[in-house]
């Protein structure tokens, strides 16, 4: 592991994370925030900070994974150094939802480097917490969603190899049942 000075110039990393309901047992706080730190760590020059964390995780007694502090200041030093963008799609699928979000509103608060996009359903026991963002519903851009899945499907089954061997009809078919089934999803 080699580290950076902070302040580096030109560096950008994006890191996602997809909470799925499906897969409830990696949805913890500890997991999206890890996730994102690892995505970070392969894109960027790590911080000196960080590398000394790792080393000393590496000491004979310690063999857990990094701790939530530690994934934390992770984040927190690659946004000291470098323009960061972080998605988290479907937060409301993840069980500890509330302390990934206070960790992101801590993260934009304490840095200026750092760009956010949280995607969730309207939830009455979360939504709360989200009130200090820019909030765009999604139900009332249903027409220009469907128009963009269908031109998709359109596209998809002009150029994948296997759907361009149906006929035009069934084509139609999967089309307009798409579109018309998608409900803005």
């Amino acid at each position: 592991m080699k580290p950076t000075e902070a302040g580096s110039e030109g560096n950008f990393a994006m890191a996602y994370f997809y909470c799925d309901f499906a897969q409830n047992a990696s949805q913890s706080a500890k997991d999206v925030v890890g996730s994102l730190a690892a995505q970070l760590c392969a894109q960027l020059p790590l911080p000196k900070a960080l590398v000394q964390d790792y080393e000393a995780s590496k000491l004979p007694a310690r063999t857990s994974r990094p701790s939530w502090v530690v994934l934390q200041k992770a984040i927190q030093s690659f946004a000291m150094s470098s323009k960061i963008l972080l998605l988290v799609d479907a937060l409301d699928e993840c069980e500890e939802r509330e302390e990934v979000l206070g960790f992101l509103n801590k993260l934009e608060k304490e840095t200026n480097s750092i760009s956010i996009l949280v995607t969730c359903r309207a939830d009455a026991h979360f939504i709360g917490s989200a009130n200090s963002y820019q909030q765009l519903r999604m139900e009332n851009r249903r027409s220009e969603i469907d128009k963009d899945i269908g031109s998709y499907v359109l596209h998809r089954l002009a150029t994948d190899a296997q759907l361009k061997k149906f006929p035009q009809a069934i084509k139609n078919e999967i089309h307009g049942s798409t579109v018309d089934n998608c409900a803005g999803m």
